[in-house]
């Protein structure tokens, strides 16, 4: 949708077409939290990790400190699961729509197939 989430003039923010895209894959984000992450200091602050996470990087050439605890994309993810109505399905599609290859769609299903979490879910 709209190019993706990764492309270079949207990979570093939250945009209405990230919202859009994330409720497609049966998520919602209230309304709260989507003013917050597009106007608002969640937002701003997403948008300074994401600019510290790698932009078109595999997950599989990632090094283990790209996703550990106290990394970017960590933070991101602690970032979001504490706001308000928004669980860890709903971040890690978000995140995903961000940065599809470092960080792919992660569900019930993934997370059963895999057995184990990814970030901290």
């Amino acid at each position: 949708m709209a190019g993706g989430g990764d492309r270079p003039t949207a990979a570093n923010v939250v945009t209405a077409d990230d919202l859009i895209a994330v409720q497609t894959l049966s998520v919602t984000i209230p309304g709260e939290a989507a003013l917050d992450l597009l106007e608002g200091d969640v937002g701003g602050q997403l948008s300074a990790l994401l600019h510290e996470i790698p932009n078109g990087m595999d997950m599989a050439e990632a090094d283990a400190d790209d996703l550990a605890p106290g990394s970017p994309a960590d933070a991101a993810w602690r970032l979001l699961t504490d706001q308000p109505g928004i669980g860890w399905v709903t971040v890690g599609k978000l995140l995903a729509r961000k940065r599809p290859r470092l960080l792919p769609v992660y569900d019930q299903v993934v997370r059963c197939l895999l057995g184990r979490p990814m970030l901290h879910p």
